[in-house]
């Protein structure tokens, strides 16, 4: 059993990379592509709903100037695929590290992924942007860090919980 003391926290952040194959999005652009999502955000005793167009404008703000160089994006890239750390393959093993093979394909994927990331970088209409959200900041930024509205924007997502 883990035992912590002093102060522990309940919060948690997802980094983002956004791909924009055909153009730098728009405040508007993001409205539509995030849809007709709308929630709610309870905070104390109030309530809110946040609309697209609300989402949207703030992704847009988020995302403004924040593109990335290919040397962050190859760092942050990394932290999606767990390569950082040497394999563990010993036979009592109860750790999170990778096994050598499982190693092996996370080190290939990384790798077509970074190919194909470097070829929409040199793009003149490819943008990446990487970004993190928390959720204890509340209001949009807590939603965009929890809620599904990314599915029509392309992206990867590591959570940090």
């Amino acid at each position: 059993m883990k035992r912590r003391s002093g102060f522990v926290s309940n919060s948690s952040s997802s980094s983002f990379i956004f791909i924009f194959r055909d153009g730098k999005p728009t405040a508007e652009s993001l409205g539509k592509l995030i849809g007709s999502a709308a929630e709610y955000h309870w905070s104390g005793k109030s309530e809110r709903i946040y609309d697209s167009g609300e989402i949207g404008k703030f992704m847009f703000n988020s995302l403004s100037g924040s593109a990335s160089t290919l040397p962050e994006i190859k760092e942050h890239l990394s932290e999606f695929y767990n390569i950082d750390d040497e394999p563990d393959d010993s036979p009592d093993r109860y750790s999170w590290k990778l096994t050598t093979e499982q190693h092996k394909e996370e080190t290939i994927k990384f790798s077509k992924k970074l190919v194909d990331l470097t070829k929409v970088f040199f793009d003149k209409n490819g943008f990446i942007y990487i970004v993190e959200f928390e959720d204890d900041a509340g209001g949009i930024e807590r939603l965009v860090e929890c809620g599904e509205y990314f599915s029509k924007i392309e992206h990867l997502k590591n959570s940090h919980h």
